[in-house]
């Protein structure tokens, strides 16, 4: 038989799939290892952490402390909350003013006082604002409490702007802040003397040294602070929001005991603290005491007020007590509440307070400039 006529054979078919067989096993996928699990856990974790940290940060921009929740929880008890929107956390003096406020509206009251109504202004480092005066070779540092600052009154009728009206060549600063120690106040002077370079620093504090918060005093919660710090946890602004919205802790009750915010010992420290740095920098400190309303009808005087006494008496430094000078202006007619002024005791205190600022200045312009000014 010839080739042409062998039959062809057939290439072999695949046999007909049949149905998957239930009993066999299914494909195994490759398992990822552990460590690879490990890191796409801890990435996860990182980012999640990351984006709750910068959405914490656009309400929180500082790391709130227990002396500043205090503060506003004290001024919610007070009646006056609104003080608060002045207000932000500080790393180091545990409240600042907010800057570049732009006549922000406060409306309040406190225990026994009137409404009180007013504006505030801030500058771009958190102070309060002084109309502003032409070119000037002199310059005033006013460095205090709510009194310095001028709750109630506005930006031109505050203690610094009053002074400053009256010597006219010459540039205040207003570096008062609502509820500050001697300690924030020290702390505060740090910052800005290099920055300012005041040829005088009126120093007023006293009262809020005295007063008991939680009983324990302004050094011991600045030594928590550091503490906490070294903690990384605690430097997350997440950690702090979070334990913000689930705190339910009630209106701060009035003491029982325990120490002030700075004993009396401790005041007398910091301002020989501050008196220290003012000379250092070229600058003459003046204590100044600040009465209450009740003074101005009794006879006393606060532990707080004897230390600045005794301390001018012992550095060669002038203090000023305003309280014969509003006593005979006006009284108890020239305050808001318990110890602010209102505008007219704001004027009147302006009186000796520009007097003795103008005798240092002219004194400082005889003579050859103090160690430390340049």
């Amino acid at each position: 038989m010839s080739s042409s006529n062998r039959p062809r054979s057939e290439p072999p078919t695949a046999p007909a799939a049949g149905p998957a067989d239930p009993k066999s096993p299914a494909p195994v996928r490759p398992r990822l290892p552990l460590r690879t699990k490990l890191l796409f856990s801890v990435l996860t974790a990182v980012l999640v952490l990351a984006v709750l940290e910068n959405a914490s940060r656009l309400v929180l921009t500082v790391a709130p402390n227990p002396r500043w929740d205090y503060d506003r929880q004290l001024l919610q008890a007070l009646g006056f909350p609104a003080l608060a929107d002045l207000l932000q956390a500080d790393d180091t003096r545990f409240w600042a003013l907010r800057p570049n406020l732009d006549g922000l509206l406060l409306t309040g009251q406190f225990a026994d006082s009137p409404v009180i109504r007013f504006r505030v202004s801030t500058d771009a480092a958190g102070l309060r604002r002084v109309p502003p005066v032409g070119p000037s070779q002199q310059r005033v540092l006013f460095l205090g409490d709510s009194c310095t600052f001028g709750v109630g009154v506005e930006d031109h009728e505050t203690l610094p702007a009053r002074v400053q009206e009256r010597l006219r060549d010459v540039s205040c600063t207003n570096a008062g802040v609502p509820g500050y120690t001697a300690f924030q106040g020290l702390r505060l002077l740090e910052e800005l003397l290099p920055q300012i370079l005041p040829h005088v620093v009126v120093i007023n504090f006293g009262r809020n040294d005295s007063l008991v918060w939680d009983g324990r005093s302004d050094l011991e919660h600045a030594a928590q602070l550091e503490r906490q710090r070294a903690r990384w946890w605690n430097r997350l602004r997440c950690v702090h929001l979070a334990a913000r919205l689930l705190r339910t802790a009630p209106p701060p009750q009035p003491p029982q005991g325990g120490a002030p915010r700075l004993s009396d010992a401790e005041f007398e420290a910091t301002v020989r603290d501050m008196i220290a740095a003012c000379r250092a920098h070229g600058a003459w400190p003046v204590l100044l005491i600040w009465p209450e309303r009740l003074q101005m009808t009794e006879e006393r005087t606060h532990s707080k007020q004897r230390v600045l006494l005794r301390l001018a008496e012992a550095e060669r430094l002038p203090c000023l007590d305003l309280t014969p000078h509003l006593r005979g202006g006006g009284g108890a007619a020239l305050y808001l509440d318990v110890v602010h002024a209102n505008a007219a005791g704001c004027e009147l205190a302006a009186e000796p307070v520009e007097a003795t600022v103008r005798l240092l200045l002219l004194r400082m312009k005889a003579t050859s400039p103090p160690p430390g000014r340049k």
